[in-house]
């Protein structure tokens, strides 16, 4: 609690710093102000890094300096934690980064298929259109009007709602092959 009212107060003495015209500040005061900020700044990061990893304590530092709520805070700090945890060296953290950012925004890595445990169908009654529509369980954005043979995608729908370009869908393996 302490640290955080201590960064709390660094915050406001940083952004009356940046947003004062500082050009009647003695030079002196002014380097004095900023070497103060700074050494708080590190000194806090030397003490983060004795609990967290080194990429936690970082965005910790990072996240609190753009005012971000403890509480949201923790819950980035949970996730950056877990990705830590994976061990991940520079090389496939780089690999690893694009996948997770996918399935964060809830995206399919492989291509959808005609699989019809994939589709769900929406009947007349909820999709107003007669036969009613599939809509995709692995992208909630695809929408079929041949059980999922072919698909259509939301975001690609122009303007005036006409139906965007169609995508075929991959053939699904069956237990066979």
């Amino acid at each position: 609690m302490i640290a955080s009212i201590q960064l709390s107060e660094l915050q406001k003495q940083w952004s009356a710093l940046i947003t004062e015209d500082l050009s009647g500040l003695p030079k002196e005061a002014l380097i004095a102000t900023i070497k103060n900020l700074g050494s708080e700044l590190l000194e806090r990061t030397a003490v983060a890094e004795e609990n967290e990893s080194g990429m936690v304590a970082r965005s910790r530092i990072e996240l609190e300096l753009i005012g971000e709520e403890e509480e949201t805070i923790r819950g980035y700090l949970n996730v950056i934690q877990a990705f830590a945890n994976m061990g991940h060296s520079g090389g496939s953290a780089m690999c690893a980064i694009p996948v997770i950012y996918d399935l964060l925004q809830q995206k399919n890595l492989s291509p959808l298929t005609d699989n019809p445990y994939e589709w769900i169908h929406h009947g007349e009654d909820v999709w107003g259109e007669p036969g009613g529509v599939w809509q995709n369980r692995r992208n909630s954005e695809a929408f079929s009007k041949d059980a999922g043979k072919t698909y259509t995608l939301l975001s690609e729908r122009k303007k005036d709602k006409e139906e965007g370009p169609l995508h075929y869908s991959a053939k699904a393996l069956s237990k066979d092959e």
